[in-house]
């Protein structure tokens, strides 16, 4: 065969019309920024949603799912936050009795977890419907929930029969002993912690209230923003 005919036979080949799904199925076979390739690539996905409905970026649920199969690692969710995240408000960190939270720890929290808003007529009524303070969330990793439970056993016997139950149980009254409110469910005030390795009656310690300014019913990420100037749901 020479080679003017083997270069017709992959003209003619080429030139053969290719279905819109032709099995590309690991290529891009569909530019969803067609025609606004010359804006910034952020700005062009934008502009092709408003004018085309077209969707130049998967939905935020299967980013966290592919978060926690491991195939986006927390160094590189870390780098996208510091290059294109939010800017840092004036007030970065907020104290919560002897800890000090960062807004970046909360960013990467809300970008991996999810942060949703909770509105406070529901509150009361997702805590005892869905058992928040009673069963971890299901996007726990492994190793934290063993971790926790390991620790709470150690730390409190007599939690051993449902170390998980005992320890939201203890992280919830310990939030609202912070924050000086009273727990939604029971009505009665929480202005100290249970220690979960002493009974009740056990306790004859006071712990010193954080002045913290969130109202009655107010959620975490209300609270958040109104202290660091962010907004971390929309």
């Amino acid at each position: 065969m020479t080679n003017w005919k083997w270069l017709r036979e992959i003209v003619d080949e080429a030139c053969q019309p290719i279905g819109p799904y032709w099995p590309m199925k690991t290529f891009a076979y569909y530019n969803p920024i067609r025609d606004l390739e010359h804006l910034p690539f952020v700005r062009a996905i934008e502009e092709a949603n408003q004018l085309l409905g077209a969707k130049g970026f998967l939905p935020v649920e299967e980013y966290r799912q592919i978060f926690c199969q491991g195939r986006i690692t927390l160094p590189a969710l870390e780098r996208a936050l510091r290059r294109v995240g939010p800017p840092l408000p004036a007030r970065a960190t907020i104290r919560v009795g002897a800890r000090t939270i960062h807004v970046h720890d909360v960013w990467r929290i809300h970008a991996a977890y999810g942060i949703e808003i909770l509105p406070a007529v529901l509150m009361t009524w997702t805590l005892e419907l869905e058992g928040l303070t009673t069963r971890f969330r299901s996007d726990l990793p492994d190793d934290s929930r063993s971790s926790i439970i390991d620790r709470t056993i150690r730390e409190c016997e007599k939690c051993r029969h449902d170390p998980e139950s005992a320890y939201l149980h203890n992280l919830w009254k310990s939030s609202l002993a912070a924050c000086q409110l009273s727990d939604p469910v029971s009505g009665l005030p929480s202005f100290h912690a249970p220690d979960p390795g002493r009974s009740a009656n056990a306790s004859g310690y006071k712990v010193a209230l954080v002045p913290v300014d969130l109202p009655m019913d107010r959620t975490m990420g209300d609270w958040l923003d109104s202290e660091t100037g962010s907004v971390l749901v929309e």
